[in-house]
């Protein structure tokens, strides 16, 4: 019978240890655990052990499907209040063109259409209108927001975000496809 090496078996051997050290090696990691779980809850609050535990692998949550979404938007803060009209009308063409880039990718059809308007002081203003059938039309996106947009244009109101958002939306059919339906390809 010949000596067989640790990495020809392919894993590696056992520590060792005694059995007169072993109680005190496991309660002084105890001790330390103890130590670490007090410390994550002073810094992270009551699920830090939770979180740690994750970060570890130690968690086993099922894996979930996220289910689509309801909406798309964007939003765009400028860095100061606006009144520039001009430059109001492009801000939100390219929010508008940044949500009709996310609906396609999503190959998401929308039939709503809104808008975000916040002024200095955070007076907030919506408006949506819906139209008659799906689409996935840059220029009606555009064009749909900067009319509802006209209703804010007054002299000298300064405006402080811009938002597009998209809703009622329609997806493919089709599902994308689970790795349980690859399972009988590898056989």
């Amino acid at each position: 019978m010949g000596v067989t090496s640790a990495t020809s078996r392919g894993s590696f051997p056992p520590p060792r240890t005694t059995r007169a050290c072993a109680p005190a090696f496991a309660s002084a990691q105890d001790s330390r655990s103890a130590q670490l779980a007090a410390e994550l809850r002073k810094l992270l609050g009551r699920n830090a052990v939770w979180l740690w535990g994750i970060a570890k692998g130690l968690e086993e949550l099922p894996v979930e499907e996220r289910p689509d979404p309801k909406s798309i938007s964007v939003e765009r803060t400028f860095d100061r209040d606006v009144s520039e009209w001009p430059v109001v009308q492009d801000t939100l063409r390219d929010v508008a063109r940044n949500v009709f880039l996310r609906a396609r990718a999503q190959g998401a059809e929308f039939r709503t259409i809104g808008i975000k308007v916040r002024y200095e002081g955070f007076q907030t203003h919506l408006r949506d209108r819906t139209l008659s059938s799906h689409v996935l039309d840059e220029g009606v996106l555009r064009d749909v927001s900067l009319e509802l947009l006209q209703e804010f244009d007054s002299p000298g109101r300064r405006f402080r975000l811009l938002g597009v958002r998209v809703t009622n939306l329609q997806r493919p059919k089709t599902k994308q496809p689970r790795l349980s339906a690859f399972e009988d390809l590898s056989r």
